[in-house]
């Protein structure tokens, strides 16, 4: 199936970097093979892969996940922002050395939409750099470190919002800004997913707009609330609970499809 809003040539393009995404040679293929379920936190791995599979999402153009996660506001952040700190640190362009020059512009990006405040910009800047730092054990120079915590830093952007009126703005404008970003994947994550939206027709105007800019991007896309929202279970190819173990402070419980998981949360944020 293809899209009306994109060319032939677009929808092959799309369908070769999907393809080779499983073994990365540059930011972009190593876009693709995160996105397919190579995060490295076994949770949302499972997720990524089991949504693919399910029936009513069994689609050839193979999309993007795009997921559910179902917790208490640390966990989600947490589990955001550590999801966030994998993907540029997996797609900066010094990890490819070989790999033609690319602009900063045109690497994969994130944007955290935030309804709740609850993303931490400290916690956010010791995940990056503690990421970088197992992904670069043999660099020694702290220069050269930093300057890779702040190559990352500049491919996460933040939207707030707290109404209908800025949510709707917001996704429309964003869809509009990723659909020109040539066919490279990107992550959009939401937590406090419809938080700040009381009535059900505005939630259902915020989720079709989000929808849009799900179908009309290569994005895959996460968004995070503290109950399960009936309305988006059509759209949702997965869903994930996130809850904190009892009497464990360190470790939470993840459970997809009926398949439990147990995340250790540490400097890295979440650990697998």
């Amino acid at each position: 199936k293809r899209h009306w809003s994109e060319t032939a040539l677009d929808w092959f393009q799309r369908e070769q970097l999907i393809t080779r995404g499983t073994n990365p040679t540059d930011p972009k293929f190593a876009a693709c093979s995160f996105a397919r379920g190579n995060t490295g936190i076994l949770f949302f791995d499972e997720a990524i892969k089991k949504g693919s599979k399910l029936p009513k999402h069994a689609k050839s153009e193979n999309r993007p996940a795009f997921l559910e996660l179902i917790g208490d506001k640390p966990g989600s952040a947490l589990a955001l922002t550590s999801l966030a700190a994998r993907f540029v640190v997996a797609t900066r362009s010094s990890k490819f050395r070989s790999a033609p020059f690319q602009p900063e512009v045109s690497l994969p990006q994130v944007v955290l939409i935030d309804s709740l405040h609850s993303f931490s910009t400290p916690k956010l800047v010791s995940t990056i750099r503690s990421n970088l730092l197992l992904d670069m054990a043999n660099v020694q120079d702290e220069a050269i470190i930093q300057q890779e915590v702040e190559e990352c830093l500049k491919r996460i952007h933040f939207i707030f919002v707290n109404d209908l009126t800025t949510t709707v703005a917001s996704l429309e404008a964003l869809r509009m800004k990723l659909r020109m970003m040539d066919l490279t994947m990107h992550m959009v994550l939401w937590d406090g997913f419809l938080s700040v939206i009381p009535d059900a027709n505005s939630k259902m105007e915020a989720i079709r707009q989000l929808v849009r800019l799900w179908h009309g991007t290569n994005a895959l896309v996460v968004v995070a609330s503290h109950r399960k929202n009936l309305m988006l279970d059509k759209y949702a190819t997965c869903q994930i609970s996130f809850e904190p173990k009892e009497e464990e402070p360190n470790l939470y419980l993840a459970k997809v499809c009926g398949t439990e998981f147990v995340a250790k949360v540490g400097m890295t944020g979440i650990l697998s």
